[in-house]
């Protein structure tokens, strides 16, 4: 104990890192502060949940149509005319490490007012059988698209296709 307590009040005197207590002090905190920085950041990336929404693609599909042929084009969905229409394909992942489960509101997608929905589907699911409710809500002011899931564990996603007759942009949503 004597010869710790001088060694170290010697250390405190005259620092060098050619002295093997201050060598071996140093790599001990050091070597703390890197094993608490990659502890934290574990830490983080093993509570994270992260419910994310890209958008895959916008796309309209008549747009570029030459304007002979659009006008002999002629589309109606359930006997009313479409003059736009505008396919959207969404992935909904969740990118965290932790399950996401029966969240307290569905997700919802609530088009633009006078862009009226046509067809909503999931056209795929990862991993095959994780199981995701899509309601249709289709209103006379605004429709809306709910989605809802038991259970998202971290790396399964979905894929949402969305049919809209009238203009709109995709920012919209």
């Amino acid at each position: 104990s004597f010869f710790v307590g001088y060694a170290l009040t010697n250390a405190m005197i005259s620092p060098s890192l050619d002295d093997p207590v201050v060598l071996s002090v140093s790599s001990l905190i050091v070597g703390i502060l890197a094993s608490a920085l990659v502890s934290l950041y574990f830490f983080r990336k093993g509570i994270a949940r992260k419910l994310r929404i890209y958008r895959q693609f916008s796309v309209s599909l008549l747009e570029g149509i030459d304007a002979d042929v659009r006008d002999q084009l002629h589309l109606s969905f359930k006997g009313s005319p479409v003059d736009e229409l505008v396919k959207l394909q969404y992935i909904v992942a969740n990118d965290g490490a932790l399950p996401i489960s029966t969240p307290i509101e569905p997700l919802s997608l609530r088009l633009p007012k006078g862009a009226r929905l046509l067809d909503a589907q999931i056209v795929h699911v990862h991993p095959e059988g994780t199981q995701v409710r899509l309601e249709a809500l289709v209103k006379d002011d605004q429709d809306e698209i709910r989605l809802g899931f038991p259970l998202l564990n971290g790396g399964n996603y979905f894929v949402l296709t969305v049919l809209v007759r009238g203009k709109m942009d995709a920012k919209d949503l």
